[in-house]
C-alpha cells in the first residue's frame, strides 16, 4: 500500500497539535517520565506555553527506582520551567509490573 504524505513535516505537524490543544482546551497537563520522548514533548508545548503565557500541569510520577540521573534531570527540567508549569511529582504506593521476575510478576513502589 502506497503512503500518502500529507505534505508536512513531523515537528510542523506536532506543533500544529499542540496549538490545537491549546486552542481548544482550558486546562493542559503533560505526563513527564524524564526520557528523550517526554522530553522532547514538554519543550514543545513550553514553547507554546510561553508564547501564550499560560501555566501547564506536569505529572513526573516517582517510581522510587529510578536511576538517581533521571531523578536529578526530572528536578533540572521542573527548575527549568518553573515559571510555566504546577509541577505534579507523584510519590505513591502503585503496583505495577515486574518484568524482573518470574515468580513475582508485579511489585509496589513505595511499598512499606
Amino acid at each position: 500500500m502506497p503512503k500518502h504524505g500529507l505534505g508536512i513535516d513531523v515537528l510542523k505537524a506536532a506543533q500544529e497539535r499542540i496549538k490545537f490543544t491549546f486552542d481548544n482546551f482550558e486546562r493542559i497537563y503533560i505526563s513527564f517520565s524524564a526520557g528523550k520522548d517526554s522530553t522532547l514533548m514538554l519543550h514543545l508545548v513550553m514553547d507554546e506555553a510561553k508564547k501564550r503565557n499560560k501555566k501547564i500541569g506536569c505529572l513526573f510520577i516517582d517510581w522510587e527506582c529510578q536511576m538517581r540521573l533521571t531523578i536529578d534531570f526530572a528536578r533540572q527540567m521542573y527548575n527549568e520551567y518553573a515559571e510555566w508549569i504546577e509541577p505534579y511529582w507523584v510519590s505513591l504506593p502503585m503496583k505495577t509490573w515486574n518484568a524482573t521476575s518470574q515468580f513475582e510478576p508485579e511489585w509496589t513502589a513505595w511499598d512499606k
